[in-house]
């Protein structure tokens, strides 16, 4: 559990912060927010912590 929460600070806040001042500068994309708030939390360097990893 505690990987799980380091591995979100560490790769999914900072995902989500990106996707959101790039929404702000460009939010007719709100398809590519979406998908990017979706997956935040998927990198190729560490497991999926959501319930919707095999979407």
């Amino acid at each position: 559990m505690l990987n799980s929460i380091q591995h979100f600070i560490e790769n999914g806040v900072p995902n989500l912060q990106k996707a959101s001042k790039d929404f702000s500068e460009d939010p007719k994309d709100f398809a590519g927010f979406v998908y990017r708030v979706r997956n935040a939390s998927k990198t190729d360097e560490g497991p999926c912590i959501t319930s919707h990893c095999s979407d």
